[in-house]
């Protein structure tokens, strides 16, 4: 199960382009960054973060290479193409992140503590047993790293930056034995 010092990051990073972009959609490995500071929270320092986004289909990348890394089966394929958006929130001392569906049964709200502690989370693939997973704070960058086990177990980073005001990306890596995937979406500031 998962272990502070495996630093396989599920990356919901939110920070610049220099941040995610020298990752280079690689699974984030530094473990001198897995402290979180209250006072960056308290700053404010991720405000321009928070909010609900709506997908911009035509700029991301397809998914689809992930779903078949994770071996997600195909009534579960077509619930993620339907992934409208994502919301990122914060609410008392944690960060939630809740994916937004245009199918109403299809929902994941995933809450994860300032202070970097690792949480048990619902899987992202829906299969039975549970991931864990925590917040990192990186200069302007958020990380939220993840590990699941069997079945099909793996882990991943995701990298969410803002390269301008109004528009959100999450570079995303998710690896599961020896096979990889690498993508990027592109989410717009819901009005």
């Amino acid at each position: 199960m998962f272990s502070p010092s495996i630093s396989a990051r599920m990356l919901l990073g939110l920070s610049s382009a220099g941040t995610c972009a020298a990752a280079g959609f690689a699974l984030h490995t530094n473990s001198a960054t897995q402290a979180a500071t209250q006072s960056q929270k308290d700053s404010g320092q991720y405000d321009h973060l928070m909010g609900t986004w709506i997908r911009d289909k035509h700029a991301s990348d397809s998914y689809e290479n992930a779903m078949t890394v994770m071996q997600i089966n195909p009534l579960l394929k077509t619930a993620m193409r339907q992934l409208k958006g994502i919301k990122l929130e914060v609410k008392d001392e944690e960060v939630v992140l809740t994916l937004l569906s245009r199918f109403s049964w299809f929902r994941l709200q995933e809450r994860y503590p300032w202070s970097g502690q690792a949480v048990q989370i619902r899987r992202r693939d829906f299969r039975r047993g549970k991931a864990q997973g925590n917040l990192i704070q990186e200069s302007d960058a958020l990380w939220i790293e993840q590990q699941w086990d069997h079945p099909v177990a793996g882990h991943g980073s995701e990298c969410a930056w803002s390269p301008e005001p109004g528009t959100l990306y999450i570079d995303s890596t998710i690896k599961v034995k020896d096979d990889v995937a690498q993508y990027r979406q592109v989410y717009r500031e819901h009005a």
